[in-house]
């Protein structure tokens, strides 16, 4: 039997972004103040596929993300969130046009 209450702990656990993040308003289209007056900025990275990368190309882009993050000095913080959206099955125009060689019925 599966116990819910340890199948949604996670989910109890994670809480509401405002409880981290105290959001007064948005400056700009990615640049957002604080409610103690501090600037942030919103960065949207594509993810990878990892899953099918070899070891090298993957170390590689790796040690480019530690650079990157190298760029800021210990007063900036770096925070990661990441979400995840299920997209519609991918369809070809041949699944979704009709045939024109269907045979017809008066023929």
């Amino acid at each position: 039997m599966i116990n819910l209450a340890k199948l949604f702990k996670d989910y109890n656990d994670a809480g509401a972004l405002n409880e981290y993040l105290n959001l007064y308003g948005f400056v700009a289209d990615q640049v957002f103040l604080t409610k103690s007056g501090d600037l942030g900025v919103v960065v949207q990275v594509e993810g990878i596929d990892y899953e099918c990368l070899d070891e090298n190309p993957l170390d590689s882009i790796t040690r480019r993300l530690e650079v990157a993050q190298k760029v800021f000095d210990p007063q900036f913080r770096i925070y990661q969130y990441s979400s995840s959206a299920t997209t519609r099955p991918f369809l070809t125009s041949s699944m979704t046009t009709k045939s024109s060689t269907r045979p017809s019925a008066t023929a």
